[in-house]
């Protein structure tokens, strides 16, 4: 299904900005939510946009949209969240051979000066 192959597509791409991040932080918790959630978030979407024009939780995907479009990770917790602003840098460079322009990145750095260069 064509579907299915954008979003896998999309989640290759995405998970090649944030496992680096995640290598290099070392053990930190795993239960995170944020950007790496627009995979999922693009494919809901281009469903919602071309065959079910009304989702049966529609308030709940937005809010959950608008804080993948604007937050970088995310913790939630029972009586705080911790909130983590978005990459000032991200450098990218195409996947040779994918079929979906998939994308990795070559360069990530946050505005208090931490950065991560992925391997290659």
């Amino acid at each position: 299904m064509l579907t299915q192959g954008v979003r896998n597509a999309l989640f290759r791409s995405l998970a090649g900005l944030y496992l680096p991040v995640r290598a290099a932080l070392g053990p930190v918790p795993v239960g995170w939510y944020g950007h790496q959630d627009a995979h999922w978030v693009a494919h809901i979407d281009a469903i919602r946009q071309t065959v079910t024009p009304r989702l049966s939780r529609e308030r709940e995907f937005a809010e959950w949209s608008a804080l993948t479009r604007s937050a970088g990770w995310w913790w939630p917790g029972e009586h705080r969240c911790v909130l983590v602003d978005r990459p000032v840098i991200l450098r990218t460079e195409p996947v040779p051979g994918a079929w979906h322009e998939e994308i990795r990145p070559v360069h990530i750095a946050y505005a208090d000066g931490w950065s991560v260069t992925p391997a290659a």
